[in-house]
């Protein structure tokens, strides 16, 4: 199984991935160790270059980390591959913890109004609203940095982010005032729901499951959202993947078990054609409820999964337009620096044995992009399910 581990030699994590909203379209697998290379890698050009650089350029070279980053995302992009990429420390900080499903942090929306300033606008009972930061607070400094000398807004996120216990100090203009206050704010749990749950509108019965990403708490979120919407009398649901570029493996598989009966989820095909295949082990708590199942262009990876095993296990039909099409799954590795890199390690194949790069899953009720992008989707599946034509 391709759970999140820690390996003995380093505290990088590998993550199992398939995704794109957010991460660039990866399919995420993991947590590797550092420094795996070691010295086995002869980098004799490339010390000669960086020789010639400090002998000859004109300017200042850049700080030895930038270099180092180049030389990095350089060397990726001789793959030729858009799924294996670096990813810079602030960046890593922010989808690392989107997959988690939480981060620690004072609990505020962060915006810009495009002339540099950072404004706060704190979430209700939050740690930065108890603390007394009214919304639309003028942010100038987190641990005594100015803002100014940020960066990027990720730069600034990832900053106010910490493990959760960890206290950041700001200094703020709250508005309307003319001097400037500092705030000590203990970070705590703040959840990143992945899972939107409601009862179709129009309808009394159907409920709708939306899910935006696939991240370690995503399986316990759908399980409990599910249980909500039938305490408030629904008996048919809707498993909205649109708008959906994947996350982890472990949390698709997870999916799947909850509302399968039995059979296999997925086959994973890695380098020296080792397969390994994941299937129902006991049918789910959901494995019984009347179910289709929403797909459109932006279903992908892990979404695709999902999709793909409910289709070939014919427990669900599928509704909408052709998926995106990515069968690859990418591993996350937390590199010395806090930076990362995703990289291919392997591809996965359909229950039917099919691997889904750049043709997608056709679903069994064929809609119009436009029309399987739209409200109408729902609508049209809301009355199959009423029809009872919830299966192939």
């Amino acid at each position: 199984m391709l759970k999140s581990s820690l390996m003995s030699q380093s505290r990088a994590r590998i993550l199992a991935l398939i995704g794109i909203t957010g991460f660039g379209l990866a399919f995420w697998g993991g947590f590797l160790a550092r420094g795996l290379l070691g010295n086995q890698l002869k980098l004799g050009l490339l010390r000669e270059a960086y020789q010639l650089l400090e002998t000859h350029y004109i300017e200042p070279l850049p700080q030895e980390p930038v270099l180092q980053r180049g030389m990095v995302r350089g060397m990726l992009e001789t793959l030729d591959d858009p799924y294996t990429v670096y990813t810079e420390p602030q960046q890593h900080v922010i989808q690392a913890d989107t997959l988690s499903g939480e981060y620690g942090g004072i609990g505020a929306l962060i915006t810009t109004d495009g002339k540099g300033n950072y404004h706060l606008e704190p979430f209700p009972g939050s740690p930065a609203a108890l603390a007394g930061v009214a919304a639309g607070a003028h942010l100038l400094a987190v641990d005594g940095a100015p803002l100014n000398e940020e960066g990027s807004l990720e730069t600034v996120v990832a900053r106010l982010r910490g493990p959760i216990g960890t206290s950041v100090r700001i200094r703020i203009r709250l508005p309307g005032a003319d001097r400037a206050q500092e705030f000590i704010i203990e970070r705590e749990r703040i959840p990143l729901p992945s899972v939107t749950g409601y009862i179709l509108p129009g309808s009394r019965n159907v409920g709708v499951i939306a899910i935006n990403v696939f991240s370690e708490r995503t399986p316990d979120e759908v399980a409990q959202t599910v249980g909500a919407l039938v305490d408030r009398e629904a008996e048919s649901f809707i498993l909205d993947l649109r708008n959906n570029g994947g996350g982890l493996l472990d949390s698709a598989v997870g999916i799947a078990r909850i509302f399968m009966r039995e059979g296999m989820i997925v086959a994973e095909e890695r380098r020296g054609t080792i397969l390994e295949t994941y299937h129902v082990e006991h049918p789910g708590p959901y494995a019984d409820i009347p179910l289709i199942a929403v797909v459109d262009g932006t279903t992908a990876s892990a979404a695709e999964v999902v999709a793909a095993a409910l289709q070939a296990s014919q427990r669900s039909i599928l509704l909408g337009s052709r998926t995106y099409g990515k069968g690859s799954i990418q591993v996350l590795v937390e590199l010395s620096d806090g930076s990362s890199m995703r990289i291919t390690s392997s591809r996965w194949l359909t229950p039917t044995g099919i691997a889904l790069d750049s043709r997608g899953l056709v679903p069994d009720v064929l809609l119009e992009p436009d029309l399987a992008g739209s409200d109408a989707a729902l609508i049209q599946a809301a009355e199959l399910l009423r029809e009872g034509k919830v299966e192939e």
